[in-house]
């Protein structure tokens, strides 16, 4: 089984996946992308899933002025078969959550997050809507750390599958199950 999410702009749900450390999604032409060195690329280092740095025509590695700059690329892996693996830029995403008071979606609150660009065989084995991956694992570039990071939430996500997730340190209210699940739920 493989859940969803509808948290990016502009395009279908992304799958939930535990274990991925970054987003990744398919990606327009002339989208932006994170140059080597960045405190984006050093992230995606420090997890080992920026394993390679491509350099424009003529690029000099040692950073003369004679070519293009060192661009930052990332690996995304496909969840169900969590074998294959393809580079694809790293890149900003716009996406929206709704604020909630634990019981209720509010508002939208749109945000950037860094990912990677998905090839098409990637996006191959994912449900026909999902437009790409959205990683949970205990990492600087995840879903939920990102969230944290930029916008403050907080660094707990509550899933309760197949239907919500909660990002930050708001109460948890799920149907009619009276207290708030963060006085009784030990971790999220």
């Amino acid at each position: 089984s493989l859940y969803t999410i509808s948290i990016k702009d502009g395009a279908g749900p992304l799958v939930v996946d535990l274990a991925d450390p970054l987003v990744w999604s398919a990606c327009a032409s002339g989208h932006p992308t994170f140059p080597c060195g960045s405190a984006e690329c050093d992230a995606a280092n420090s997890n080992r899933f920026c394993w390679q740095q491509d350099y424009g025509a003529g690029a000099e590695v040692d950073g003369g002025d004679g070519g293009r700059d060192c661009t930052s690329t990332a690996r995304p892996c496909d969840p169900v078969t969590r074998g294959r693996c393809a580079p694809g830029d790293l890149t900003t995403f716009a996406m929206s959550a709704n604020a909630t008071d634990g019981r209720n979606a509010l508002y939208p609150v749109p945000f950037q997050a860094v990912g990677a660009c998905s090839p098409d065989q990637l996006l191959r084995s994912l449900p026909a809507s999902a437009a790409g991956v959205a990683g949970f694992r205990r990492a600087p570039l995840s879903l939920p750390a990102q969230l944290s990071a930029r916008r403050g939430f907080g660094r707990r996500f509550a899933l309760c599958l197949p239907g919500v997730a909660i990002f930050g340190d708001t109460p948890i209210h799920l149907g009619y199950y009276p207290p708030d699940l963060l006085t009784t739920v030990a971790s999220t």
